[in-house]
């Protein structure tokens, strides 16, 4: 998606909206085999975006302002489902690469910086009966 999302008027006109980055891109591949096993990986691009309708680029000393710059976060999911029986596991990582990045500026109850989420493992199984 690229988007030009900015105020018309008054004295931020021409300025990026908060938190509306310019290009947010998104995308994955799959393959599944006959056996049951997929392999799945994606990945979302999100633009440097600005916390204040003013733009502020440099980070002041709280952190509250300041551009977010961009980040890349790719996934990957494995997962296996029986060919007969109506089970599955699935397994994967979020952050594959643990990509550190600002997820957010605020003066709110946490000031400051809030990280992004750090790479995450998760495991799970289903079972789904057939009627």
């Amino acid at each position: 998606t690229l988007m030009n999302a900015e105020s018309r008027s008054g004295t931020t006109a021409g300025k990026d909206l908060p938190f509306a980055p310019r290009v947010l891109l998104g995308w994955g591949i799959g393959y599944l085999h006959s056996s049951g096993l997929s392999v799945d990986i994606d990945a979302t691009f999100a633009g440097q975006q600005f916390v204040d309708s003013a733009n502020t680029g440099p980070q002041n000393a709280l952190g509250t302002l300041g551009a977010i710059p961009s980040y890349t976060l790719w996934n990957l999911r494995l997962a296996y489902e029986h060919p007969t029986y109506p089970f599955s596991v699935f397994g994967g990582i979020s952050n594959l690469f643990d990509e550190h990045y600002i997820a957010n500026r605020t003066a709110a109850s946490f000031v400051g910086l809030q990280p992004g989420e750090t790479q995450t493992f998760y495991v799970g199984a289903s079972y789904s009966p057939k009627y």
